[in-house]
């Protein structure tokens, strides 16, 4: 039993590494862009999400 649960605490770390390199890769791709002046004004960031929740909400 000590063998599985060392065993699983492991392999949760190694996922944390993982996605932690992931989110930073992310994170580095929208620096770049904001560098690049790619960048979308808050005001239609925030229409579209009303959107997407109204059009959740008519689905049901």
């Amino acid at each position: 039993m000590v063998h599985e649960g060392l065993r699983l605490l492991f392999r949760r770390d190694d996922f944390d590494g993982e996605e932690i390199a992931r989110l930073r890769a992310e994170i580095q791709i929208g620096l770049d862009e904001l560098d690049r002046g790619e960048v979308v004004p808050i005001e239609d960031v925030f229409a579209e999400a009303r959107d997407i929740i109204a059009a959740h909400r008519k689905q049901g």
